[in-house]
């Protein structure tokens, strides 16, 4: 179109005809310039019209997603929302003309990078619609969600039934709850720390088919910088019950456990939710990431006395309650005892300590029986196998550490007090050092690892030789 106008209007400016006065030459000129755009207009028209009917040949390759988000790049870019207009006639070819011409554009853009939904108020806030959990199995490290036993560090799959995700309590406690960057290293959101931590909030929760929906509002600047460069998954900080008992989902899938009570603390926006790439604005998988505290708070039931018609004479009523009032301060002191117990489960530094106990245990264990096998086994019950497969050998010591009591009959402490006896016992067979091994074994011509004093003699005649060459 530009080249067109440079060829009707410019002549007419550069060559104006002689005798002409200047109201004339004005008229003669304005009518020559609409002349020249009239007919510049229809030429470009009719290009339009050829691109309306390319470009109705490439819409038909555009699929469903494609049209979506160019509606939401349009309205995130400019606030204006095209979707109602695709369906008015005199609109909807130019609109199908811009489609068409952006599909390959469309189709280079990472789809979470594509925004869907969001607005922004005049303060400056983001507000969006986002995909906060769903329901399903979901894969944790053992030191997330396990009681301390076993390998910390192994997969376990965690079964979220709909039932207990979309219940109305553990709805209602997303309601409200702190957006945070990122998952707070080792503790909840409180009132305490939210000043530095909360970043926004989200609002009007709901089910949506497998997945809990609300509205995400984003207060921080750097934080809405972050989701428009491509940082939008979400992922729950939330306390839960465990249930370790496997089972089998209704779509036949297995489970390890499953999660009930669930009870939100905050949001975290984050690359990696563990619920997938769907839970993201529209749930580490390493240790350390996700914020999990599953202690349950328990619950006791009692049944009611049923009322009898006839009433029982006590004759012993006295040592009744004295026996009542024993059990009572017994369940005091192990409901204490739980409580501690909890609290220290939900300790980041006492899962340190389970894994540093594991790796400590596995390695002890395999020098002291190196068949042993540990792969899903206690560290109790690493410990218990080693120091039952060496008690014949060590028994006076074994019975002096378990104080009177069988091996059977021992408690964890004087198991553990025995392993760790019998690892700083000398062996008969000392222990290999796997540095020098490999350094045996490398200089070592024939692959035969060599003792230290055997290596120290072939070093030093290695030494010799070379100085008498």
């Amino acid at each position: 179109m530009h080249q067109r106008v440079k060829e009707e209007i410019l002549p007419i400016l550069k060559e104006p005809e002689d005798g002409y006065t200047q109201d004339a030459l004005s008229e003669s000129l304005v009518q020559r310039m609409q002349a020249a755009l009239e007919r510049v207009s229809r030429a470009f028209l009719a290009l339009i019209a050829r691109a309306h009917r390319w470009a109705h040949r490439m819409v038909e390759q555009v699929d469903e997603d494609n049209r979506t988000a160019l509606i939401g790049t349009i309205r995130y870019a400019f606030g204006i929302d095209i979707a109602p207009l695709l369906n008015v006639p005199t609109l909807n070819a130019p609109l199908q003309l811009a489609m068409a011409t952006n599909v390959h554009l469309i189709q280079s853009i990472p789809q979470h990078s594509l925004p869907s939904e969001r607005r922004y108020t005049p303060e400056g806030f983001l507000i969006a619609p986002a995909k906060l959990a769903r329901c399903g199995i979901q894969p944790y490290r053992a030191v997330e969600f396990s009681d301390g036993t076993g390998d910390p560090m192994r997969i376990l799959n965690i079964y979220r039934p709909p039932e207990e995700v979309f219940a109305p309590e553990s709805l209602a406690s997303y309601e409200d709850a702190p957006l945070t960057n990122d998952h707070p290293s080792g503790f909840f959101v409180n009132a305490d720390n939210w000043r530095h931590l909360a970043l926004g909030f989200v609002r009007n929760i709901r089910q949506q088919e497998g997945y809990v929906v609300g509205d995400l509002v984003v207060q921080d600047k750097s934080t809405i910088a972050l989701i428009e460069s491509g940082k939008v998954g979400l992922s729950a900080g939330y306390q839960s019950q465990k249930d370790m008992t496997p089972g089998i989902t209704p779509d036949g899938q297995p489970y390890d456990g499953i999660q009930r009570n669930i009870r939100v603390n905050h949001i975290a926006l984050t690359r990696t939710p563990r619920c997938g790439p769907t839970c993201r604005i529209e749930d580490s998988n390493s240790y350390g990431e996700p914020l999990m505290s599953d202690t349950p708070d328990q619950t006791h039931e009692t049944t009611a006395a049923q009322p009898q018609d006839t009433p029982t004479p006590c004759h012993d009523c006295g040592e009744i309650q004295n026996q009542m009032d024993a059990l009572t301060e017994t369940i005091k002191k192990l409901e204490a005892e739980n409580q501690t117990l909890r609290q220290k489960e939900a300790t980041p530094a006492v899962r340190d300590a389970w894994i540093a106990d594991w790796a400590e245990t596995v390695t002890d264990a395999k020098q002291l029986m190196p068949t042993i096998t540990t792969t899903d086994k206690s560290c109790h019950a690493i410990r218990h196998e080693v120091v039952k497969q060496l008690y014949p050998k060590h028994k006076p010591v074994v019975d002096a550490l378990l104080a009177g009591h069988t091996l059977d009959s021992a408690d964890d402490a004087m198991i553990q007090r025995a392993f760790k006896v019998l690892s700083a016992l000398p062996q008969s067979t000392p222990r290999r050092d796997p540095v020098l091994d490999a350094l045996n074994t490398q200089m070592n011509t024939d692959s035969t690892p060599l003792d230290s004093k055997a290596a120290r003699t072939k070093y030093i005649q290695g030494l010799e030789t070379t100085h008498t060459a």
